[in-house]
Protein backbone atom coordinates (compact mmCIF):
# COMPACT_ATOMS: atom_id res chain seq x y z
CA UNK A 1 0.00 0.00 0.00
CA UNK A 2 1.32 3.42 -0.99
CA UNK A 3 1.30 6.10 1.66
CA UNK A 4 -0.28 9.39 0.65
CA UNK A 5 1.84 12.50 1.00
CA UNK A 6 0.47 15.50 2.86
CA UNK A 7 0.35 17.46 -0.42
CA UNK A 8 -1.84 14.94 -2.19
CA UNK A 9 -5.44 16.05 -2.78
CA UNK A 10 -8.23 13.52 -3.34
CA UNK A 11 -9.41 13.49 -6.96
CA UNK A 12 -12.89 14.69 -5.98
CA UNK A 13 -11.39 17.80 -4.31
CA UNK A 14 -8.89 18.92 -6.99
CA UNK A 15 -11.13 21.81 -8.08
CA UNK A 16 -12.73 22.43 -4.71
CA UNK A 17 -13.80 26.08 -4.46
CA UNK A 18 -14.15 26.49 -8.23
CA UNK A 19 -17.60 27.67 -9.33
CA UNK A 20 -17.61 27.47 -13.11
CA UNK A 21 -19.76 28.51 -16.03
CA UNK A 22 -19.38 27.20 -19.60
CA UNK A 23 -19.86 29.40 -22.66
CA UNK A 24 -19.40 28.91 -26.40
CA UNK A 25 -19.22 25.10 -26.21
CA UNK A 26 -21.92 22.73 -27.45
CA UNK A 27 -22.84 19.21 -26.37
CA UNK A 28 -21.44 16.59 -26.19
CA UNK A 29 -18.18 18.45 -25.35
CA UNK A 30 -20.04 20.77 -22.94
CA UNK A 31 -21.47 17.83 -20.97
CA UNK A 32 -18.09 16.09 -20.97
CA UNK A 33 -16.31 19.16 -19.52
CA UNK A 34 -19.05 19.68 -16.94
CA UNK A 35 -18.89 16.03 -15.82
CA UNK A 36 -15.09 16.10 -15.50
CA UNK A 37 -15.01 19.38 -13.55
CA UNK A 38 -17.79 18.26 -11.18
CA UNK A 39 -16.02 14.91 -10.64
CA UNK A 40 -12.97 16.94 -9.50
CA UNK A 41 -15.04 18.89 -6.96
CA UNK A 42 -16.01 22.02 -8.90
CA UNK A 43 -19.55 23.38 -8.81
CA UNK A 44 -21.39 24.13 -12.06
CA UNK A 45 -23.64 27.16 -12.62
CA UNK A 46 -25.55 27.66 -15.90
CA UNK A 47 -25.08 31.47 -15.80
CA UNK A 48 -22.39 33.85 -14.51
CA UNK A 49 -23.24 35.11 -11.00
CA UNK A 50 -21.30 36.92 -8.29
CA UNK A 51 -20.32 33.52 -6.81
CA UNK A 52 -18.79 32.34 -10.13
CA UNK A 53 -15.00 32.02 -10.17
CA UNK A 54 -14.17 30.54 -13.60
CA UNK A 55 -15.55 30.78 -17.10
CA UNK A 56 -14.64 27.92 -19.43
CA UNK A 57 -14.78 29.39 -22.93
CA UNK A 58 -12.85 28.96 -26.21
CA UNK A 59 -13.28 32.60 -27.33
CA UNK A 60 -14.13 36.02 -25.95
CA UNK A 61 -17.12 37.26 -27.93
CA UNK A 62 -19.85 35.70 -25.78
CA UNK A 63 -22.10 37.63 -23.36
CA UNK A 64 -20.95 35.41 -20.48
CA UNK A 65 -17.33 36.21 -21.32
CA UNK A 66 -18.04 39.95 -21.24
CA UNK A 67 -19.77 39.52 -17.88
CA UNK A 68 -16.88 37.46 -16.45
CA UNK A 69 -14.40 40.14 -17.61
CA UNK A 70 -16.41 42.88 -15.88
CA UNK A 71 -16.36 40.86 -12.64
CA UNK A 72 -12.60 40.07 -12.94
CA UNK A 73 -13.42 36.37 -13.30
CA UNK A 74 -10.85 33.85 -14.44
CA UNK A 75 -11.49 32.98 -18.09
CA UNK A 76 -9.80 29.77 -19.18
CA UNK A 77 -9.78 27.59 -22.25
CA UNK A 78 -11.49 24.18 -22.06
CA UNK A 79 -8.03 22.55 -22.10
CA UNK A 80 -7.62 23.58 -18.44
CA UNK A 81 -10.32 21.11 -17.32
CA UNK A 82 -8.93 18.39 -19.60
CA UNK A 83 -5.37 18.84 -18.30
CA UNK A 84 -6.40 18.88 -14.65
CA UNK A 85 -8.42 15.71 -15.25
CA UNK A 86 -5.54 13.93 -17.02
CA UNK A 87 -2.91 15.05 -14.49
CA UNK A 88 -5.21 14.30 -11.55
CA UNK A 89 -4.11 17.62 -10.04
CA UNK A 90 -4.91 21.31 -10.33
CA UNK A 91 -2.89 22.82 -13.17
CA UNK A 92 -2.15 26.58 -12.90
CA UNK A 93 -4.82 28.56 -14.74
CA UNK A 94 -2.31 31.13 -16.07
CA UNK A 95 -1.14 28.81 -18.86
CA UNK A 96 -4.74 28.33 -20.04
CA UNK A 97 -6.02 31.90 -19.80
CA UNK A 98 -7.93 33.01 -22.85
CA UNK A 99 -5.77 35.23 -25.11
CA UNK A 100 -7.37 38.64 -24.55
CA UNK A 101 -8.63 38.03 -21.03
CA UNK A 102 -8.37 41.01 -18.68
CA UNK A 103 -6.33 38.81 -16.35
CA UNK A 104 -3.66 38.25 -19.02
CA UNK A 105 -0.75 40.69 -18.69
CA UNK A 106 -0.30 42.82 -21.79
CA UNK A 107 3.24 43.42 -23.09
CA UNK A 108 4.11 47.04 -23.76
CA UNK A 109 6.43 47.94 -26.58
CA UNK A 110 9.46 49.89 -25.35
CA UNK A 111 10.71 52.74 -27.49
CA UNK A 112 14.44 53.13 -27.68
CA UNK A 113 14.79 56.77 -26.60
CA UNK A 114 18.60 56.58 -26.60
CA UNK A 115 18.62 55.71 -30.29
CA UNK A 116 16.22 58.56 -31.10
CA UNK A 117 18.17 61.19 -29.14
CA UNK A 118 21.52 59.95 -30.48
CA UNK A 119 20.44 60.15 -34.13
CA UNK A 120 18.87 63.61 -33.74
CA UNK A 121 21.79 65.03 -31.72
CA UNK A 122 24.44 63.63 -34.05
CA UNK A 123 22.75 65.12 -37.11
CA UNK A 124 22.33 68.51 -35.44
CA UNK A 125 25.95 68.52 -34.21
CA UNK A 126 27.15 67.78 -37.73
CA UNK A 127 25.21 70.67 -39.20
CA UNK A 128 26.29 73.12 -36.48
CA UNK A 129 30.01 72.30 -36.84
CA UNK A 130 30.16 73.30 -40.50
Amino acid sequence: RRSQSLMSVPFNQILSGVVFVISGIQNPERQNLRDKAVAMGARYEPDWTESSTHLICPFTNTPKCQQAKQDDGTIVLPDWIEECYSAKSRIPERIHLIADSASTPKKKQKTNSFQKSFSSSSSSSLSSSS
